[in-house]
């Protein structure tokens, strides 16, 4: 039986009625979760800016010991009294940057316990550092350079370091934790809304009979959802960007400011009391000062090369083997103590970048003499064939675990010996494979206990000629 139409008008609008308020109901429950997790979203990003806090205090307090120990270097070697300015202004802060530390890590045992093992360890170094000052003010310059060449700090530093690592550790798992729990707080959203969501649409779907209005606010929510998401994709790559960038100003500031002074200095000290026949080393170390300074334009180059698709490269008719010759100049000017071989078969003429191959040549040596056993030489073989030219370097040593042979060419890498005072920050090995990838070549390695451990660059040839006139002559050996 049939209901008349006003009873059955007014059921209809109660139904409306109902459904709307459930979902009303649940948007403000939806609401009240919203406002929770976002007090907890406030907490993790204030957790993520206290690690950073950490993180940028224990790097000052690194580098405090970095200053006064190149301050008292200078002056050791030198006696000039300005060089000390570095070292006192370290000894200055050192305090200060110490108390900023500890009261960041006043509300973690762990952490309080490695802050002060820090106090003690910086009250060490301070006072090595004063002793080879006051030695070479007492005894006299010779004994003081005895001291530094015994490197009697690096065990206090690699302590001062270890320590400092181990409370960046803590600070990344308490941070671990934080955000494992802001991602289920998340989640718990995300599925409240997915449900106020489905109880809306039930009401909308309702009231369409009598407007439709409301399916135009439902198209119009749709596309500012898809705006909204649209905004956070392009927010996302923005904040990848700036991470990488950040990263790569401090390679910079770490890796390469460091290594270019002292080179400087030694040029500075060296002009001043070289006689004429050293004139050849200076100009050598003049020389890589230059490549050095080559070599920061070329990590700029490298931002580009990450969001723009590889290293970009010069090629010009060159032969390989005088370049090869080059780099291992300035390796035995650098490490007279050492014994370099070259090995050199067929023919070494192509069309290449010759400042970037110098990059990859003085990679891969400078990690076989830094990693390489100090008995034995480190051994670079040129082979030419048809259309390829092969470089390989060879050293004996610890062989390479197969966890880091995997990740040996990543960015921001390191071997499994390197510590701050040997290695950067891990950009060489992803510079070269870059550089030999832009060249069209390839580059793998091999290492075992036996053999020890080997670096093969293969390289295109391209069809430059060798250039007329008499061929660079051969070198046999260091």
């Amino acid at each position: 039986m049939a209901l008349p139409a006003g009873k059955e008008q007014r059921r209809l609008p109660f139904g409306i009625l109902a459904i709307f308020s459930v979902a009303a109901l649940m948007l403000v429950a939806t609401l009240g979760l919203s406002i929770v997790m976002s007090s907890r979203f406030a907490k993790s990003t204030a957790r993520v800016d206290h690690t950073m806090s950490v993180k940028v205090a224990a790097a000052a307090l690194l580098e405090t010991f970095f200053e006064a120990e190149s301050g008292q270097r200078g002056y050791v070697l030198t006696g000039r009294p300005e060089y000390l300015e570095p070292y006192r202004r370290a000894r200055s802060v050192a305090a200060e940057r110490l108390q900023g530390l500890r009261e960041l890590t006043s509300a973690n045992p762990a952490q309080r316990a490695l802050v002060a093992e820090v106090t003690d360890l910086t009250a060490l170094r301070l006072e090595e550092l004063g002793h080879g000052i006051e030695r070479r003010d007492r005894v006299g310059p010779d004994a003081a350079r005895k001291l530094i060449d015994m490197d009697s700090g690096l065990h206090t530093m690699e302590a001062l370091e270890a320590r400092l690592d181990e409370l960046n550790r803590i600070e990344d798992s308490v941070l671990a934790v934080g955000r494992q729990r802001q991602r289920r707080s998340q989640s718990l959203v995300l599925a409240s809304l997915d449900v106020a969501g489905i109880a809306f649409g039930l009401f909308l779907g309702l009231f369409v009979l009598w407007t439709r209005a409301a399916e135009a606010r439902r198209q119009s929510a749709e596309s500012e959802a898809t705006r909204l998401r649209s905004e956070k994709d392009v927010l996302a790559e923005r904040q990848r960007t700036a991470e990488f960038q950040e990263r790569f100003i401090a390679i910079l500031g770490h890796d390469l400011r460091t290594p270019l002074s002292s080179v400087t200095m030694g040029i500075d000290l060296l002009r001043r009391t070289a006689a004429g026949r050293t004139q050849a080393t200076l100009d050598r170390i003049t020389s890589s000062a230059a490549r050095m300074s080559r070599m920061i334009d070329q990590l700029l180059d490298l931002t580009r090369s990450r969001l723009g698709g590889g290293i970009a490269i010069d090629p010009v008719p060159m032969n390989l083997e005088k370049l090869v010759a080059e780099v291992l100049d300035e390796a035995r000017a650098a490490h007279p103590e050492r014994m370099l071989l070259f090995e050199v078969a067929g023919d070494l003429h192509g069309r290449w970048d010759p400042d970037r191959l110098a990059q990859v040549l003085s990679n891969l040596v400078g990690n076989a003499l830094v990693h390489g056993s100090r008995d034995t030489p480190v051994r670079v073989a040129a082979r030419g064939e048809n259309d390829t030219v092969e470089i390989a370097v060879s050293n004996h040593g610890p062989a390479i675990s197969d966890s880091v042979r995997q990740v040996l060419f990543d960015p921001f890498r390191r071997g499994q010996q390197a510590t701050s005072r040997t290695s950067g920050l891990g950009l060489g090995l992803y510079i070269t494979r870059e550089i030999v990838v832009a060249h069209g070549g390839s580059i793998d390695v091999v290492s075992t206990d036996g053999d020890g451990t080997k670096f093969r660059v293969r390289l295109a040839r391209g069809t430059t000629a060798p250039p007329s006139g008499a061929p660079y002559a051969p070198i046999g050996c260091a």
